[in-house]
């Protein structure tokens, strides 16, 4: 997951990018007492954030200021080498936009199977 451009802003979008050792694309990984898993931009210090609370598929994920809110909590299951961000505040996982192995394709949430 990257910042674009490196982007300290509230608001901006999460998306996909090749590795490239940037610190916009380094996550701090902390959890809440109930063992939610909170992500923070080493760059920005601002939190994932599923965007303006929504539960509705294709929902973006941004970055804000941390507040301890609902949607930026999240579950990371690990399934095999496989690692799922899941919002438990809408139930839904997070996605790369399309499938698309693109740079620069948003990071959004669709529905949970499983």
């Amino acid at each position: 997951m990257d910042i674009p451009g490196a982007s300290k802003n509230e608001g901006a979008n999460i998306i996909q990018w090749s590795c490239h050792g940037g610190s916009n694309q380094d996550w701090e990984l902390t959890y809440t007492s109930d063992k939610k898993a909170i992500l923070v931009a080493s760059n920005s210090k601002l939190a994932l954030t599923v965007d303006k609370g929504s539960k509705n598929n294709l929902a973006l994920y941004v970055q804000q200021k941390y507040a301890s809110l609902p949607n930026q909590h999240f579950e990371i299951k690990k399934e095999g080498d496989v690692f799922k961000i899941i919002s438990p505040y809408s139930a839904k996982c997070g996605d790369v936009s399309g499938n698309s192995k693109a740079n620069g394709v948003k990071i959004l949430q669709v529905r949970f199977i499983n």
